[in-house]
């Protein structure tokens, strides 16, 4: 995986963690829901990616967004940074393989390629914990 890549994951993940301190004034923050499901590329589970949940606010839905990785075809938020539930934008990326610790791939060892380009679409999610499965369009390249 590149330097710039993993720079972006680093900023998003800083962005999502710490947002909710920065605009919550304490016990307003809406609550939130885990999420899971499957993401499919092809009919094929993607084998590594992964998803950033993004309310909505031009529908009327604020709070703070998630960020889920996709391993072997399936995500799942991590406990207690689920998704406020309403109307969020989600943002897809999926790659070939799962990127090794440290980021320097082996002798012989294949770098992850992206399958598709970032893929986007729009979900209400309900108020409550739930599933959702992804199934990224075969045009999507």
């Amino acid at each position: 995986m590149n330097a710039n890549f993993r720079f972006n994951a680093l900023l998003l993940y800083l962005f999502v963690t710490l947002l909710p301190v920065g605009c919550s004034s304490g016990g307003d923050a809406p609550a939130r829901f885990d999420l899971s499901g499957t993401v499919n590329y092809k009919g094929e589970p993607v084998p590594y990616g992964e998803l950033i949940f993004i309310p909505d606010s031009s529908k009327g839905n604020k709070g703070a967004g998630s960020v889920a990785k996709i391993e072997s075809g399936r995500y799942q938020t991590q406990k207690e940074k689920g998704v406020i539930g309403g109307p969020h934008r989600v943002q897809i990326k999926g790659f070939t393989g799962s990127p090794t610790a440290g980021a320097v791939p082996a002798e012989g060892e294949s770098v992850p390629q992206p399958l598709f380009k970032q893929y986007e679409t729009e979900v209400d999610f309900p108020l409550k914990s739930s599933t959702y499965d992804f199934e990224i369009p075969s045009t999507q390249k």
